[in-house]
C-alpha cells in the first residue's frame, strides 16, 4: 500500500511540475507576441480611495470658489444675485450651474455620484433653494440633461468654470451675469 501512495506523490510531483513548465512556456510565448501587456495593462489609472474624495473635496472647492467669483462680479456691476431665483430665469440659470458643475466634475474626473452632488450643491447652497425644490428641480430636469448641453448658455457656464479650474481667473466673456444680460434674460 506504500508504495502506491509513494508513486502517486511522484506523479503529482510530476504534473505539477508539467503544469509549472507550461505556464512558464505560454508566459514566454504571450509576451513575445505582445499579447501579455495588453491583458495586464489596467483600462483606467488606479486611485486610491483616499484621492477620489480628496478630488470630490478639491472639486466642491473650486466650485464655491467659481460661484464666488460669479456672485462677486454680480455685486460689483450692482446686479442683486438673489434676483437669479426668479421663476424666469430659473431654467436658463440650471442650464448654466448645470455646464458648470459638468466642467469642474470633468476636470477631476468625478463619477456620476459626484457629479449629481456637485450640481445640487452648487443649486443648493450657491442660490439657497430649498432642498426639496432642488430635488423636485432635478427630477423634472431629468429627461432634459442631454438636450441642455447644446444650448448656448450651457456651454456658457461650462466654458466658465473649465477657465476657472485651469487658470483660476474668473472668465469675463463666458461669466453668469454676461451670459443672461446678452442673451437678453435680464435688462
Amino acid at each position: 500500500m506504500q508504495w502506491i501512495i509513494h508513486i502517486m506523490e511522484v506523479v503529482l510531483l510530476g504534473l505539477i511540475g508539467f503544469l509549472i513548465y507550461s505556464l512558464i512556456k505560454n508566459i514566454k510565448a504571450d509576451k513575445h507576441q505582445g499579447i501579455l501587456e495588453v491583458r495586464v495593462a489596467p483600462k483606467a489609472p488606479y486611485r486610491p480611495e483616499g484621492e477620489r474624495y480628496a478630488n470630490h473635496s478639491e472639486s466642491i472647492k473650486q466650485l464655491q470658489l467659481f460661484w464666488g467669483t460669479q456672485t462677486l462680479e454680480m455685486r460689483l456691476e450692482g446686479f442683486n444675485p438673489e434676483l437669479l431665483s426668479h421663476p424666469s430665469l430659473r431654467s436658463s440659470l440650471l442650464d448654466y450651474l448645470q455646464g458648470a458643475s459638468n466642467a469642474v466634475a470633468d476636470h477631476f474626473e468625478c463619477n456620476q455620484e459626484q457629479r449629481l452632488h456637485l450640481q445640487s450643491y452648487l443649486m443648493s447652497k450657491g442660490l439657497r433653494f430649498a432642498h426639496l425644490d432642488v430635488t423636485t428641480e432635478w427630477l423634472q430636469r431629468l429627461d432634459q440633461l442631454l438636450a441642455c448641453e447644446n444650448t448656448d448658455i450651457y456651454n456658457a457656464g461650462y466654458e466658465a468654470a473649465s477657465l476657472w479650474v485651469a487658470h483660476r481667473t474668473p472668465p469675463k466673456e463666458r461669466s453668469l451675469l454676461k451670459s443672461i444680460t446678452s442673451w437678453g434674460l435680464v435688462a
